[in-house]
C-alpha cells in the first residue's frame, strides 16, 4: 500500500514539473526500480554538413563550324525551274505508278541511281517525249524522295491529267534528266485514301510483244483475229514508249549491272557480279558462265552456274511446313565447297556461304519467293520462237553448257498433304524447244536444282 502511495505521490510530484525530457536507452531490467540516470547534456549538434560545392562544369565544346550544305535553304538561292533543261546523259526514273485519288493522285517512282532530288510535271494536255518543259506545269520540285501525294482538292475529279517525272543530281543544278515514263490520271471519288498507296511499286511486265491467233504465232500485236481482245502484247511495260526501250533490259525491264564492291555499272560494262531491278528495287546474283561440270572438285567457284542444290530451310519449318532435304540421297556433291560434313549442297547451305562471302558488298541474301523470282521471267521468248532462256541474258549470263535448268524459290507447296515440295521456275529449258520456260510447278525438296540468290536493295 506505502509503494502504491508513494508511486502515486511521485507521479503527482513529476507533473508538476514539466514533461520530463526523453532520454536514451536506461539500462534498466524489465521490473526494477533504478532510479532514472540523470539525463546527459545533449550533445551539441554537429554543424550540418556544408555540402560540396557543385563540380564547376566542364566548358562546353566549342562546337565545330558546321560543314557549309551543299544544298542552300534559301528559296532565293534555288535554281529557277524556267532554266531547266534536259541532259540526256543523267539517268531518268524508269518506272511511275500513278493512282487517281478524290481532287487528288499519289505518285511513285524508282529510286534512280545518283539522284539527289526529283521534279514532278503535269498537264492537262498530253505529255509525250518531245514536250518541253517550258509548257508544262510543276506540282513540286527538288523533291528528295520517291513518293508524292498532291495536295487535298489540287486536282478536278473527271479531267485527264498527265504526269513525268525527271530526276536531279543536285539541288541547285538546273539539268535534269529526261522524262519517267508518262502516266495518265483521272481524278475521282472512287473511296481510295491517297495515303495508303504510298509504298506501291509498279510490277514488271511480261516482255511479251507478239500476239496469239486462232491458228498462230504472229510478230507484232496488232494483227490477227484476236488482237482486239486485250492480249498482253498490248499494254504495260513492255510497250510503255519510254519504258520499252532494250539497252537496260528487253521488254520494259530496266537493269543495272552491279560490281563486285556494289557500284553502279553501264550497261555496256562486261564484268559484274550483281543484277538491281530498278523496277522492282530488288538485287539479284548473277552466275558465272557454265561449263558443264560440277561439284567440288570441278566448279569454277561458289557461283557456278551448274551447280544445284537441295531444297533445305530449317527457319521455315512449321505451320505444314517441312525443312527440306540437307543433302540429295545418292548424288550430294553437286556445288562448290561441299565436303560432306559441315558444308552441304543445299539452299540453307549455300546462302551462308554467300552472305559470309559479301556478295556485291551485302550479307542479306536470301532465296527469293515465287513472286519475286517471276518477276525476272521474260516471256518475249517463248517455246514458239524455240528459245532456250526466260532471262534477259544480257544481264543475266547463261552459256549452252549450263546444267540447271529450273531454279528454287523460298515458296512452299501450296498443298500442305504434300510438304515435301516446294515451287521452282523454269528459266532454261534445252530439251522440250521452249515448252517449260517461264513455267512453275512443285518439286520435291530432296530433288536437286539451281539457285538464283535475291535481296531487297529498295524498299
Amino acid at each position: 500500500m506505502n509503494r502504491i502511495l508513494l508511486s502515486v505521490l511521485c507521479a503527482v510530484a513529476l507533473s508538476g514539473c514539466g514533461t520530463p525530457e526523453e532520454s536514451g536507452d536506461s539500462g534498466a531490467v524489465d521490473g526494477g526500480t533504478d532510479t532514472p540516470a540523470t539525463p546527459t547534456t545533449p550533445t551539441t549538434p554537429t554543424t550540418p554538413t556544408t555540402p560540396e560545392e557543385p563540380a564547376t562544369p566542364e566548358e562546353p565544346v566549342t562546337p565545330t563550324e558546321p560543314t557549309t550544305p551543299t544544298t542552300p535553304t534559301d528559296p532565293d538561292e534555288m535554281p529557277d525551274p524556267a532554266d531547266y533543261a534536259v541532259d540526256a546523259a543523267l539517268q531518268a526514273p524508269v518506272s511511275l505508278t500513278a493512282v487517281a485519288a478524290n481532287q487528288q493522285v499519289v505518285l511513285r517512282w524508282n529510286d534512280t541511281p545518283n539522284a539527289a532530288a526529283y521534279t514532278v510535271y503535269y498537264s492537262t494536255e498530253e505529255i509525250t517525249v518531245d514536250s518541253e518543259l517550258s509548257s508544262l506545269l510543276i506540282a513540286v520540285d527538288n523533291l528528295q524522295g520517291t513518293s508524292y501525294i498532291s495536295p487535298a482538292a489540287y486536282l478536278s475529279n473527271g479531267s485527264t491529267y498527265y504526269v513525268a517525272v525527271v530526276a536531279k543530281e543536285s539541288l541547285t543544278s538546273t539539268n535534269v534528266s529526261s522524262f519517267s515514263p508518262i502516266k495518265a490520271f483521272v481524278p475521282q471519288e472512287n473511296g481510295i485514301v491517297a495515303e495508303d498507296f504510298l509504298q506501291m511499286r509498279e510490277l514488271n511486265d511480261t516482255g511479251t510483244r507478239f500476239s496469239v491467233t486462232s491458228e498462230e504465232h504472229l510478230e507484232g500485236c496488232a494483227e490477227g483475229d484476236r488482237a482486239s481482245k486485250g492480249q498482253d502484247c498490248s499494254f504495260g511495260r513492255d510497250v510503255d514508249a519510254i519504258a520499252s526501250g532494250d539497252e537496260d533490259g528487253l521488254g520494259g525491264f530496266s537493269f543495272s549491272k552491279i560490281g563486285s564492291d556494289g557500284s553502279v555499272l553501264t550497261a555496256d560494262s562486261e564484268d559484274w557480279s550483281c543484277v538491281l531491278d530498278q523496277v522492282t528495287g530488288l538485287m539479284w546474283e548473277v552466275k558465272e558462265a557454265g561449263d558443264s561440270a560440277r561439284g567440288d572438285g570441278f566448279s569454277s567457284g561458289l557461283h557456278d552456274a551448274d551447280d544445284v542444290f537441295t531444297w533445305y530451310e530449317p527457319s521455315l519449318s512449321g505451320s505444314g511446313v517441312t525443312e527440306g532435304e540437307q543433302s540429295h540421297a545418292s548424288s550430294p556433291d553437286t556445288c562448290f565447297a561441299y565436303n560432306g560434313s559441315d558444308s552441304f549442297c543445299n539452299t540453307s547451305d549455300y546462302r551462308a556461304r554467300v552472305n559470309l562471302e559479301g556478295l556485291c558488298g551485302y550479307t542479306d541474301w536470301r532465296l527469293p519467293t515465287a513472286k519475286e523470282l517471276l518477276s525476272i521471267t521474260y516471256y518475249g521468248d517463248s517455246f514458239a520462237r524455240r528459245s532456250s532462256y526466260a532471262v534477259d541474258t544480257n544481264f543475266f549470263p547463261f552459256s549452252a553448257d549450263t546444267l540447271a535448268d529450273s531454279y528454287w524459290t523460298m515458296s512452299p507447296y501450296y498443298d500442305v498433304s504434300d510438304a515435301g515440295r516446294a515451287w521452282r521456275i523454269y528459266l532454261r529449258d534445252s530439251v522440250s524447244s521452249g515448252q517449260n520456260l517461264g513455267v512453275m510447278n512443285g518439286m520435291s525438296k530432296g530433288t536437286s536444282a539451281g539457285v538464283i540468290l535475291v535481296r531487297t536493295a529498295h524498299e
